[in-house]
């Protein structure tokens, strides 16, 4: 997944969404008088992808260590897996890359209603 973030095309994207929703919250504002659901939205968002992109950090760590453990088991219970080299190296490989990896930066702010016609 964070091969697709690297892309500027899904960045681009990425904040065309992220923008798209806060011009639907400030539409809502507009119709109905409710305040502040944009700033809401502008709270929420960095705070929600920074969790996403943690949780999913954790879980490719224990997924490799998922991974190296059946491994370890065969080395330990004296089996040679034919593919186990090849698995290691690849495990190290990713779990070298993790820390590095990031979701897309947040380059949009508060959109209003005159927001409109810049999302093209």
């Amino acid at each position: 997944m964070y091969d697709f973030f690297a892309d500027p095309r899904v960045s681009k994207t990425y904040n065309w969404v992220l923008q798209s929703v806060g011009l639907q919250m400030a539409q809502v504002e507009y119709a109905t008088g409710v305040q502040d659901l944009q700033k809401w939205w502008w709270a929420w968002v960095p705070d929600y992808f920074q969790m996403v992109d943690d949780y999913s950090k954790g879980w490719a760590i224990e997924a490799i260590r998922a991974v190296a453990g059946v491994y370890a088991a065969a080395r330990t219970d004296g089996r040679n897996l034919k593919t186990n080299d090849a698995v290691v190296t690849a495990l190290s490989e990713f779990q070298s890359k993790i820390q590095t990896l990031s979701m897309p930066k947040i380059t949009v702010t508060e959109t209003t209603i005159s927001d409109l016609d810049s999302l093209d």
